[in-house]
């Protein structure tokens, strides 16, 4: 099946553009969801992870008849340790507008200053020379955020608040924010950044994802 997914592509990259080219109405709308069926199916059976990328990105953009609902219905979770903000994407004229922001203060704090707040009978000497007790105030308070994060972001898909989602956040958090997200929300992901972009205004996230927001 891998085989077969570099020509399902081409295929349907060329029975969309003709779909767009053909002035009769009929057809132009047989073509799309033909076009959009054979991308479902390359999406579901196609092993080649790239091209199954790709598939997933294309029916984020066009799998809707009406582009500006589609853009409409895109999120973008922008975060780190300390902090989150949930952007919806309102087309290129509008931009971003802010939904949500998140602020986690204990993720700017050192190990040390953790562990001295969450256990006053842990003296510091012997933190000091424990390295495995230092890193799990830190770690633990990063997961607690991003559950905290992924508990918004499904609540948005089961309110139906998005269609398709994007997310940026430093590598190591991403993983977590990936650990802690439901598997229908990780689903509906079709762009992921390992960037720490938090402290940039609207319009240079959008520079990030110039190619990607369409």
């Amino acid at each position: 099946m891998s085989l077969c997914a570099p020509r399902l592509l081409v295929i349907s990259l060329a029975m969309d553009r003709s779909s767009l080219l053909c002035k009769e109405p009929t057809l132009s709308l047989r073509g799309f969801w033909l076009s959009r069926s054979l991308w479902i199916a390359h999406l579901c059976f196609a092993k080649n992870q790239r091209f199954r990328s790709a598939a997933f990105g294309y029916l984020a953009r066009y799998g809707s008849l009406d582009r500006k609902e589609n853009m409409k219905n895109k999120w973008v979770v922008v975060a780190n340790r300390s902090e989150a903000k949930i952007f919806e994407y309102k087309g290129t004229r509008k931009g971003l507008e802010l939904l949500e922001s998140m602020k986690n203060p204990k993720g700017r704090m050192k190990n040390r200053d953790l562990i001295l707040n969450s256990s006053r009978r842990v003296k510091a000497q012997r933190v000091a020379f424990d390295t495995e007790s230092v890193q799990e105030p830190k770690r633990k308070v990063a997961e607690s955020f991003a559950s905290q994060i992924s508990d918004v972001i499904a609540q948005g898909r089961k309110s139906n608040r998005f269609l398709s989602l994007v997310l940026i956040s430093e590598p190591r958090f991403l993983g977590m924010l990936l650990d802690k997200m439901d598997r229908k929300s990780q689903s509906m992901i079709f762009h992921k950044m390992g960037k720490d972009i938090t402290a940039t205004n609207n319009r240079e996230i959008l520079s990030h994802l110039r190619e990607i927001l369409v």
